[in-house]
């Protein structure tokens, strides 16, 4: 690479070999020599994809070593310029290197590389030695709210209750509650958020004073008052001069509906939605009265029309124009005054929850994992100067970062590497990173595609900077690829013409200049087709409708989607296809659970089709723990135990008679009330009261003895997932704690499966990014581009240059009356943002298919739904089947041809599935003994010879440096408890064995790479210990110290370590045996 070209951005598509680009990247670094691996830091944002790494890293260097052909291979020869000798010897060079320092092998999180960060300024934190870094922070922020509620009884914080109270007051008179514990509890998760730690600083200091902001409410609800009165006063000034001329709405054209009905919808008392919208108020009726001057206002066969004409010349058009012009003018003001007004108690709380929140932190010795970004960022701010000593403190240096997966890099995240980088490229190192803004999925985790789109080049030098697009498609069959490269280029232009009317929105240029970052984010959307392949792929997209059944019902167009799906699992099967080819995505988790309701009716109203097909899929909420009876069962254990609750016991006798015991008496009979103790195991009976003196984590292992859970054949997996579980909780409370804490947690553990012959796998569309499927079905596509109103993300809009700048940032709810207000360009840059957010939904979704793509939506989608653009890209291409409202690409025959692929490439990469059959479960108390040494066994006779050569060759080998001698003789002193002879005798023989020109002082003094008392795990799982080795390139010299007399084990002992460490790959190897008394090297 030219020194220009230091820095790469590598654009990649969906299928387009990004690991494989990484992998090959990273290998072509680390190959300069075997410990450069150490300067290579990669980072990645999931574990599953920090581990695949990681293990595409290893594979491939295996590979080499054993001159296993490979495309990998072949691109590292011809970039290096090596030989295949020479690619072997380097391979297994750096293997070893790494398996030796596989703690310095760093491929890992991005979360995890600030992390060790933050651990490493755990001083300057105030961090405990045993503090915990938190991701979730639902609990910590419930506890911290309950602390605030408290400081409301004291004196010193009146103000804050003053406050409180009046918070009360206003949400009881707007929605009829009074408690705000939730509206408080909802908004504090945006100040968790890297949106609000930047503006933080900025923010606190203006809004530390309840005086100062009570103004500033009192000026938000002035503004909004007095523009509410000036139109009241115009509404009824208006209908004044009607009734004055004897007229009603009803004399007008259009009755009820006539254009001085305007009047009605100005006034305080309407209660029309999007009150004052003008492209409401303006209707048909009403802009047809202004340009006839009143003309239309009356029917021409009304017997008032003179009279109407009359009032409309004398006034009432001037009301309109007046109330129109006001609204025009003010709109701006009020919309942005009514935004504020709803989150201005919150804001007033926001300073006194951060700084119950930090004293709550410190003193449980706790921080979140996304304070860790913020932290590193004032740590290193924007000087590149400062990086050096961040490495400092982690005790490592690195000279290349390779970024994956950059389109979901946060400001913050990238504001952090950003000067470790340039300090890289300053030195002459490479630097890459690897992203896809059409797979950019995660902005409400902080993720910004801008930094991939256009920041990278604005903030990184030209000299370095340099773009590479990975343009190939290795996933997919042409069909799809064809399919995809025409929707997704066709797509950006359907949504920025139709996403915004112009008259309705005030669309403005500046507003089209934000539109265009959607056909800039897909400008490389074409992705190119490998020369051959067996079949092209099938694609189908089937649009539904409601329909009329004869019966005179109405059948959605969900259910009619729904039925077309199970059709087409039937008909995968029929071909030779399996369901373990099947991957199903869903873009909510309910309508993965209306896709299983679905099935399950089907399969009972056609019992002969269940019996001839498989219908079985796995989803996430079938692999909840919640969902598995044996941990049901270990919880109304707990629960039981805890309350007595007679529910849970009927619970665990059921379960342990029906299911362990497979008793076949009635169920009434087992779980009746009166029979306490009926149907329990008698141990159980006896250990109550002792149970609840243990852990939970103890209390568990105690309750699967007892019932013998682990001979139970399924279920083992949830478990030992729930053990797992309850080893994290720790001892963090007992049983009440742990079951309230499961019932706010349980939805997010489950255990990870995949899917066997007989089940296809159901995902959302986010769990599915970076997985393939032979085939992909989306039986309900269906979704908005814009933000949905109920989950509308919090805005932290800038106030300067408005009218309400006395707080430098406000929030405000992304809504449609915010696009009015003064904030109207932070409104459209959002709309934009999810615009391109639910356009790479799409994306992900529709590239995640092989061979076949199979997908279901809506034909009356409303205007600004996903359905609505695939409509429209539909109908224009020449596949089209209007008859059948379907678009169908390939032919179903093919089918059959990727059944046949499938079975071939199962035999050369099957892989056997381990079932757990049997599971551990011990009581740790039986198995843990206290080992009597007789070291703590007091002797007047003083020290045997033996002893004595235990502790000279403890001391032997742990020294490092001579140096070292008077504190590992403290040491022994201190922890055996010698007195002053026995001290002096074990001080006399190592000293004496160190003296000038003793043969062991060379082994003291020199300049190889020292190890004392080195550890190696050999190939059976067994581990030697090699008391002192000394390491220079691939030398290395063994060392083993013996105090007894010299025999054959010695050395066929010494022999085994050679042999060992010339298998690790060190090319000459010697051993000796240092015999201390007397001494005596002998070299084996």
């Amino acid at each position: 690479m030219h020194k220009e070209n230091l820095f790469t951005i590598y654009k990649s598509s969906a299928g387009s070999g990004k690991t494989f680009t990484l992998t090959r990247e990273y290998l072509k670094l680390a190959f300069q020599n075997p410990d450069h691996f150490k300067k290579i830091l990669a980072v990645t944002f999931t574990n599953k994809a920090t581990q695949e790494m990681k293990e595409r890293i290893i594979q491939n260097l295996f590979d080499f070593s054993r001159k296993t052909p490979s495309d990998m291979g072949e691109q590292l020869k011809s970039i290096l310029d090596l030989t295949d000798t020479e690619l072997k010897e380097k391979s297994q060079k750096l293997l070893v290197s790494i398996l030796h320092n596989y703690s310095r092998f760093s491929v890992q999180t991005i979360d995890r590389f600030f992390q060790n960060v933050m651990r490493s300024f755990a001083r300057e934190l105030s961090l405990q030695g045993d503090g915990e870094l938190l991701l979730n922070t639902d609990e910590v922020r419930q506890a911290v709210l309950d602390l605030m509620m408290e400081d409301i009884s004291d004196p010193k914080h009146v103000a804050l209750k003053n406050w409180i109270i009046d918070f009360s007051v206003n949400k009881l008179e707007d929605k009829g509650k009074w408690d705000v514990r939730k509206d408080i509890l909802s908004f504090t998760e945006e100040l968790m958020k890297d949106d609000f730690k930047v503006i933080e600083d900025a923010l606190d200091k203006e809004i530390s004073d309840y005086e100062k902001l009570k103004i500033f409410k009192n000026k938000l609800n002035k503004i909004i008052v007095q523009f509410e009165n000036v139109l009241d006063r115009i509404s009824k000034s208006a209908f004044k001069v009607i009734e004055n001329r004897g007229l009603t709405l009803d004399d007008f054209s259009g009755k009820g509906r006539s254009a001085p009905n305007f009047f009605n919808k100005i006034s305080k008392e309407s209660k029309t939605k999007n009150k004052y919208e003008l492209s409401d108020l303006l209707n048909a009726t009403v802009q047809k009265a202004l340009e006839s001057n009143g003309e239309t206002l009356a029917a021409k066969s009304s017997k008032k029309k003179e009279l109407i004409l009359q009032t409309a010349s004398e006034g009432l058009i001037d009301f309109f124009h007046e109330a129109i012009h006001f609204i025009q003018k003010n709109i701006g003001e009020y919309r942005s005054a009514e935004n504020i007004l709803k989150n201005i108690y919150l804001i007033g709380i926001t300073q006194h929850f951060n700084r119950k929140m930090q004293d709550y932190k410190k003193e449980e010795g706790i921080q979140f994992l996304s304070d860790t970004t913020q932290f590193l960022n004032q740590i290193i701010g924007t000087d590149p100067a400062e990086s050096p000593f961040v490495y400092e403190k982690m005790g490592s240096f690195y000279d290349h970062f390779l970024i994956d997966e950059f389109q979901d890099t946060s400001t913050l995240q990238w504001q952090n590497f950003k000067p470790l980088v340039e300090n890289s490229l300053s030195e002459g190192n490479e630097n890459l990173v690897v992203g896809d803004v059409k797979q950019s999925i995660y902005r409400w985790r902080g993720g910004d595609w801008r930094l991939l789109l256009k920041g990278l080049k604005e903030d990184i030098s030209p000299a370095f900077y340099h773009e590479d697009a990975l343009s190939h498609n290795f996933r997919s069959k042409p069909n799809v690829i064809d399919f995809n490269n025409d929707l997704f280029s066709a797509l950006p232009s359907i949504i920025k013409s139709n996403a915004v009317n112009k008259e309705k929105n005030n669309f403005t240029e500046e507003v089209e200049y934000l539109l265009q970052d959607l056909p800039d984010a897909y400008n490389e959307v074409v992705q190119q087709k490998k020369n051959d392949y067996p079949y092209k792929g099938f694609v189908e997209l089937q649009f539904f409708e409601e329909e009329d059944t004869e019966e005179g019902e109405k059948t959605s167009w969900k259910e009619n989607a729904l039925e077309k799906f199970v059709e087409d699992l039937e008909r995968l099967q029929k071909s030779g296809l399996k369901l373990k080819d099947v991957g199903i995505l869903v873009r909510k988790k309910a309508e993965g659970i209306e896709i299983q309701d679905f099935i399950e009716q089907y399969k009972n109203d056609n019992p002969q089709k269940a019996k001839e097909y498989q219908y079985n899929i796995i989803s996430d909420e079938t692999l909840l723990l919640s969902s598995a009876h044996i941990v049901n069962f270990l919880l109304n254990c707990f629960q039981y135990l805890y309350t007595g609750d007679i529910i849970a016991l009927s619970q665990i006798k059921f379960f342990y008679q029906k299911i362990i015991n497979q008793d076949n008496s009635l169920i009434h009979e087992i779980v009746k009330v009166d029979g306490k103790e009926d149907f329990l195991p008698n141990k159980f009976l006896s250990v109550q009261k002792e149970m609840m003196s243990l852990s939970l984590l103890e209390m568990s292992e105690k309750l699967i003895q007892i019932f013998k859970l682990k001979e139970i054949k399924k279920e083992k997996a949830y478990l030992s997932a729930f053990q797992d579980v309850l080893l994290d909780f720790g001892n963090k409370g007992g049983v009440p704690d742990f079951l309230e804490w499961w019932e706010q947690n349980n939805q997010s553990y489950a255990i990870k499966l995949q899917s066997d012959e007989h089940s296809a796998r159901l995902m959302t569309i986010h769990k599915a990014k970076g997985l393939e499927f032979k085939v992909c079905m989306i039986p309900l596509l269906e979704w908005t581009l814009s933000p949905n109103a109920l989950m509308a993300p919090t805005l932290w809009v800038n106030t300067e240059g408005t009218q309400f700048s006395e707080i430098p940032y406000l929030p405000v709810k992304q809504t449609s009356s915010l696009k009015d207000s003064v904030f109207a360009h932070a409104y459209w840059e959002e709309e934009v943002k999810s615009y391109l957010d639910n356009l790479n939904l799409l994306y992900v979704a529709m590239t995640r298919a092989g061979d076949a793509l199979l997908v279901n939506t809506h034909a009356k989608g409303k205007t600004g739904y996903v359905s609505k653009l695939l409509l429209e890209f539909a109908e224009q291409q020449e596949s089209w089947q209007e008859a059948d409202r379907k678009l169908a690409i390939g032919f179903e025959s093919d089918f059959t041809l990727m059944a046949a692929q499938k079975d071939k490439e199962e035999e050369v990469f099957s892989k056997e599935s381990v079932n757990l059959t049997y599971y551990e479960s011990h009581n740790w108390q039986e198995k843990l003994q206290i080992k009597h040494s007789r070291n703590l066994i007091l002797d007047d006779s003083g020290l045997s010879k033996t002893d004595l050569g235990i502790y000279v060759h403890d001391i032997f080998s742990q020294l490092n440096d001579i140096s070292e001698i008077p504190v590992l003789l403290e040491k022994v002193k201190a922890e055996r408890m010698l007195n002053s002879e026995d001290y002096e005798s074990i001080q006399k023989l190592v000293k004496d064995n160190l003296q000038k020109g003793s043969d062991l002082l060379p082994w003291f003094e020199t300049d190889w790479d020292v190890k004392t008392e080195v550890p190696v795990l050999l190939t059976d799982g067994s581990l030697i210990r090699l008391d002192r080795v000394l390491l220079k390139n691939y030398e290395a010299r063994i060392l083993d110290f013996k105090t007894g007399k010299k025999s054959d084990h010695d050395k066929k002992q010494l022999n085994f370590y050679r042999n060992t460490l010339k298998k690790m790959g060190y090319e000459k190897v010697t051993a000796y045996i240092a015999y201390l008394n007397p001494l005596e090297i002998v070299e084996v």
